[in-house]
């Protein structure tokens, strides 16, 4: 009966993964959790050397006489022999009064509030671990607590190896842990602004800015950077809104960030009092459109919660003969980024109902006008770069009527 007992414990053990550690040979108890692992981990090795000729007593006391010397700081209490498995009680011969100590890495101040909130607690977790184990006992288990530690901090601080050292102190033992960032690190963030209201060159000075605020993030751990990508929009955000060019125009950034070796940090800033665009325009396939330059300098308001209006004027002035066009208009925006308004240009005093669709990097846009005659132009385009768009442009007005219009923001 027992030897059948036996051999379906074994059918088991070799079936059922998860039943693994029920089957081994030897068993510990009595330090805590980690350290008993690694001691049952050791023993089990030794048993396997054993001489099959020895039966489990044999082994057993063997087994104890090992443990005694091996496992330093404990002493063995008792030990079982039961079912053909070995199981050793371990006591500590004198549990140390321990300290944990948490080191900072050196990090910006900004970054530092961040690992301080990563870390809270962290101490009274070790220090839970090592309740009750004697300071000898880290002789032949610190490997087993410096993997329980980084287990511990693998969600609250990835990306950060742990390092401990043990200090005896007058009346206590403490354990200082401390960080060393892993690979991949954090090389570059390259910043990318754009804007619909303020022209190019005044938020492509703020490029500068940006990398210079968000510095302090080079050379910190890719995953411990990617945990707290909505703290670095925030702090990009911030910086951005406190520019005096964009605070002046009541700018507003929206922020978008990309961890990676090399990062990217997308930002689109509008302001909600102003409009100023400035480009320069050339065309391709029509004999009918000469390179221009134009200026759009809008004036914003919200009359009702949530819709923004703007008057605006627009003058576009052709190469080839200096003509000059402007626009005068109003325009409102019921939602989101869609544009409607009715504008009138001269000389001819022509009315013109508009729409525009708006984009922004690396995405299409559209807009379209009709006079009051019924002639349509529109365009249809992609914007590569934040200074750079390749246009469809239809004129129903001209003769090559379709034409390919490049646009560049200045």
């Amino acid at each position: 009966m027992p030897y059948r007992r036996c051999a379906a414990l074994l059918i088991l053990c070799f079936f059922l993964g998860g039943a693994e550690a029920a089957c081994e040979p030897v068993a510990v108890s009595g330090p805590p959790e980690w350290l008993a692992s690694a001691a049952q981990e050791a023993l089990s090795a030794v048993w396997q050397e054993m001489s099959p000729r020895y039966s489990v007593e044999q082994k057993a006391e063997m087994l104890s006489l090992v443990a005694g010397r091996l496992f330093e700081g404990y002493e063995v209490s008792s030990v079982e022999v039961q079912a053909g498995r070995v199981h050793l009680f371990l006591t500590p011969k004198a549990a140390s009064d321990w300290q944990v100590r948490i080191v900072r890495p050196q990090m910006s101040q900004s970054l530092l509030s961040w690992f301080e909130e990563d870390v809270k607690g962290v101490d009274s977790s070790v220090l839970t671990l090592l309740e009750g184990v004697p300071v000898e006992a880290l002789r032949w288990g610190d490997r087993a607590l410096r993997e329980e530690v980084a287990r511990l901090l693998e969600e609250r601080l990835p990306g950060w190896e742990p390092h401990l050292l043990v200090k005896a102190e007058e009346k206590a033992v403490s354990l200082e842990v401390s960080f060393s960032p892993s690979p991949p690190l954090v090389l570059f963030v390259e910043p990318r602004i754009f804007s619909r209201s303020l022209p190019v060159f005044l938020v492509s000075g703020l490029r500068e800015d940006v990398i210079e605020t968000l510095s302090p993030i080079v050379g910190m751990p890719l995953e411990w950077v990617s945990l707290h990508a909505g703290e670095v929009e925030a702090w990009a955000k911030k910086s951005l809104e406190e520019e005096r060019i964009i605070s002046e125009a009541r700018g507003v950034a929206d922020v978008r960030f990309k961890p990676e070796r090399l990062s990217r940090l997308e930002a689109e800033v509008e302001s909600s009092r102003y409009t100023v665009w400035v480009w320069a325009a050339a065309y391709a396939g029509t004999d009918d459109r000469y390179p221009e330059v134009g200026l759009h300098l809008g004036r914003k308001a919200q009359p009702f919660s949530g819709w923004d209006a703007e008057l605006y004027g627009e003058w576009v002035l052709e190469a080839n003969d200096a003509d000059l066009e402007s626009r005068w208009g109003l325009r409102w925006s019921p939602w989101l980024r869609i544009w409607l308004g009715y504008e009138v240009a001269y000389p001819g005093e022509e009315g013109w109902a508009r729409l525009w669709l708006e984009g922004g990097v690396k995405k299409p846009y559209f807009w379209w006008r009709r006079n009051d005659d019924g002639q349509d132009n529109w365009g249809l385009g992609y914007r590569i770069t934040e200074h750079i768009a390749i246009e469809l442009h239809y004129d129903e007005r001209d003769d090559d009527s379709l034409s390919l219009r490049a646009l560049g923001n200045l």
